[in-house]
């Protein structure tokens, strides 16, 4: 855990001191210079200007674009280190030792991407918005869900929460989250004039502005690069390749809404269980990732305070633990190794390949987690 957490500050470093992002060119094609743009852009985001982020991303834009983007990469920098060690510090309090060094392994191949986005921010609210299920008081019953709406809001993957509330048949938690989501959806409506605004607002977060290729290190973009040798272009910021398929895009929906009935069957059978909660939410986050026609590699950093949650329960030998250490490993090796712009290349492309396929194993390695818990506690029941 030592070594990692020099490796995580070592990164900010170098992302902070430099001298690699010291001039403004240097930045160039990086995220923040996206978020810059959206910052200096005049008139409102999604009306005046198409944008591809959430509206929680967006806020979170314009407080840190405070200067040139130089400085608004520092302090996007800085910020995010300052989540992750919340984050750590919260598994440590809620789990112990082991699930906060856990989380901070299993994180660390992916930081150096994760501390100039939003995903380490999204995935600490969705630690939040779990632990605040396990402590049922009236305070926790507001703050679980303000989590899963805000980090919604940032990035989706927080929404698996609500899953696990229903699982675990907390239904005034799924009721205040829905009114929270519901609200926080007429206020984004409200904000760009109107119902008709709203859903094109929606739209470009979905289509990310109209993008038309699949991400080359998603399951179909990877199986493309692999199969046909085709080179990835750059479009909206990320290497694209092929045509996005909608019935593909489609089917991959429809996984994913089935999955979760699965799981929230299959955990409506366990009882109070900390790590079937934590192996369901990696089922459904690998589910998402792997259905979805946009897989970041930064996405990954997602799974990591679920899997630290299991190994804190579980130890760290658990399958799920060590496949999830496998999927940031192997994607952090490939990016170095490779870089973004050479992802398309057959030998990256095969690595991915097999990433991904870690990532669909975690899928039924959190329902043999939940059917194990649950054939465990009936025969307990019946004892």
């Amino acid at each position: 855990m030592v070594a990692a957490l020099a490796l995580q500050f070592a990164a900010l470093l170098a992302l902070t001191v430099g001298p690699w992002t010291n001039e403004p060119a240097e930045l160039s094609g990086w995220d923040v210079e996206r978020f810059q743009t959206i910052a200096e852009e005049p008139g409102r985001a999604w009306v005046d200007q198409a944008v591809e982020y959430p509206p929680g991303s967006v806020v979170l834009i314009e407080a840190l674009a405070i200067g040139d983007v130089v400085s608004t990469h520092r302090l996007l920098a800085i910020t995010s280190f300052l989540v992750l060690a919340a984050t750590t510090a919260l598994l440590y309090r809620a789990v112990g030792v082991i699930g906060a060094a856990a989380f901070v392994v299993l994180g660390t191949p992916l930081i150096p991407g994760g501390l100039v986005r939003f995903d380490l921010w999204a995935a600490g609210l969705g630690a939040a918005a779990l632990i605040a299920l396990w402590q049922p008081t009236s305070r926790s019953r507001i703050v679980g869900p303000a989590a899963i709406v805000i980090g919604a809001a940032i990035k989706i993957v927080p929404i698996v929460i609500l899953p696990i509330a229903i699982g675990r048949r907390q239904w005034r938690v799924v009721a205040t989250t829905i009114v929270f989501g519901f609200s926080a959806v007429i206020a984004w409506f409200v904000f760009v004039g109107g119902t008709a605004e709203g859903f094109d607002a929606i739209d470009q977060v979905v289509s990310l502005r109209g993008t038309t290729g699949w991400h080359v290190e998603s399951i179909p973009g990877a199986l493309v690069a692999l199969v046909t040798g085709e080179e990835a272009r750059l479009e909206q910021n990320a290497y694209r390749i092929g045509t996005v398929s909608p019935l593909v895009s489609t089917v991959g929906r429809l996984v994913f809404a089935a999955v979760t009935l699965v799981l929230i069957a299959l955990r409506l059978r366990t009882g109070s269980n900390r790590s079937c909660d934590a192996a369901m939410a990696v089922a459904l986050i690998a589910t998402l990732l792997t259905t979805a026609p946009l897989l970041s590699p930064q996405f990954l950093l997602w799974l990591t305070p679920f899997a630290a949650m299991v190994a804190a329960e579980q130890g760290w030998r658990h399958p799920i633990v060590l496949v999830t250490g496998a999927t940031t490993l192997i994607t952090g090796l490939t990016l170095a190794i490779f870089g973004p712009p050479g992802v398309d290349a057959w030998p990256a492309a095969l690595l991915l390949t097999a990433r991904n396929g870690l990532l669909i194993a975690l899928v039924p390695l959190g329902v043999r987690h939940l059917t194990r818990s649950g054939a465990h506690d009936q025969l307990v029941a019946h004892k």
